[in-house]
């Protein structure tokens, strides 16, 4: 599970309906929205394909760690491909218990409660 404040790295599928197969190639005509709470956002990153061969459509995106600060957050979007839909994908966030530090937010600030925060070092 991720956690509130760290990146993660969210995958989603571009579908195309004409063809009812993945729609590969298509990275560059993905507009995507990041939703946290009732706060709708644009992601920072750039979505890339995974692998056109063996998983047709599929696609990632690296979530930073300042724009995933919901509970449940939800990336979706659109396609500007004909016929071509963006399948959303929603995730659940754990908050950090006690300054919890892995890896990925070593130096981010982490809410420990309404008036603590520590810096993961």
């Amino acid at each position: 599970m991720s956690v509130i404040g760290n990146q993660v790295v969210i995958k989603y599928q571009a579908w195309n309906n004409v063809l009812n197969a993945g729609q590969i190639g298509d990275a560059a005509n993905h507009t995507l929205r990041l939703i946290a709470g009732d706060s709708e956002s644009t992601p920072s990153g750039t979505p890339v394909e995974v692998d056109a061969v063996n998983l047709p459509g599929m696609y990632r995106i690296t979530i930073t760690a300042a724009e995933n600060l919901g509970s449940i957050m939800t990336l979706g979007g659109i396609s500007s491909s004909a016929n071509v839909t963006i399948t959303p994908v929603s995730w659940a966030n754990d908050v950090a218990v006690g300054g919890l530090c892995i890896g990925v937010n070593v130096g981010v600030e982490v809410g420990l409660g309404a008036s603590v925060t520590q810096e993961c070092s």
